[in-house]
């Protein structure tokens, strides 16, 4: 893979992780965590690309040690919007420890306070380093759309009815992933010169054929999930927030005064 097509794939899988982000960036109050979040997807892609002719093993303990000043840093600008008091060690431990729970029961729209953009920042850098190390360095770009996809996903599940659909955000998705495909695209076999034009018409043969097998099982897909995705257009999706009991609450809690 060249350099030039190297870099748009970079580009294409940081902009599919930003992109899975945004539903979750809708339910919180203020842009800060939106912001963070493009943050937490554009840097380990960066640090996978500029890192790729590297061995491999270096690149996780890196990338490790900026996600957590990274989240150092959220946490500091968390705090600092929400007024919360504490140190910044005290203010991190907290949320390492409570990050989920308080992230499913607080009240929408969401708060940017400590305890409640530090799990989805770790969350967004993970799907982010993991897609650049399989789509960059490893060269399979399919695969390495996978954790943007399940991010995006489970941004989706996260934010249930809460907020209405928005058309742009998976059509923006589609795009970039298909730019990221074109790119990665007719690497290999322009990449071996000493091919005969025989074997090399052989080999455009045999990838059309395999493209178009694989073009087929998608439409049998589609047309199989479609009719079922047709009926549930007009059901609202499941608040996962139903599943979780929410903290409970003394007196004091209730009534400081």
């Amino acid at each position: 893979m060249s350099r030039l097509r190297g870099g748009l794939v970079a580009l294409a899988i940081a902009g599919l992780t930003v992109l899975a982000t945004l539903p979750l960036a809708r339910i919180y109050h203020t842009h800060l965590l939106t912001w963070l979040l493009v943050g937490a997807a554009i840097v380990p892609v960066a640090i996978s690309t500029a890192l790729r002719r590297l061995p491999a093993y270096p690149v996780a303990p890196v990338s490790v040690l900026v996600l957590a000043g990274y989240t150092l840093l959220a946490v500091r600008l968390s705090a600092q919007a929400g007024q919360v008091p504490g140190s910044l060690a005290t203010l991190w431990l907290d949320a390492v420890r409570n990050g989920i729970p308080r992230v499913l029961t607080a009240l929408i729209p969401i708060e940017p306070q400590p305890d409640t953009v530090l799990v989805p920042v770790v969350a967004t850098w993970l799907a982010g380093l993991a897609a650049a190390e399989l789509g960059v360095r490893g060269r399979h770009v399919l695969l390495g759309y996978a954790p943007p996809t399940l991010l995006y996903l489970g941004s989706l599940i996260l934010v249930g009815p809460n907020a209405r659909p928005v058309l742009w955000q998976p059509l923006a998705f589609a795009g970039t992933a298909i730019v990221g495909l074109a790119a990665s695209g007719r690497t290999r076999l322009a990449g071996v010169p000493e091919l005969t034009r025989s074997v090399r018409l052989s080999l455009r043969v045999r990838l059309a054929a395999g493209s178009s097998a694989a073009l087929v099982l998608i439409l049998g897909l589609a047309l199989a999930v479609a009719p079922v995705l047709a009926h549930r257009v007009g059901h609202a999706p499941t608040d996962p927030r139903r599943y979780v009991a929410p903290p409970s609450l003394d007196a004091q809690d209730e009534n400081p005064l």
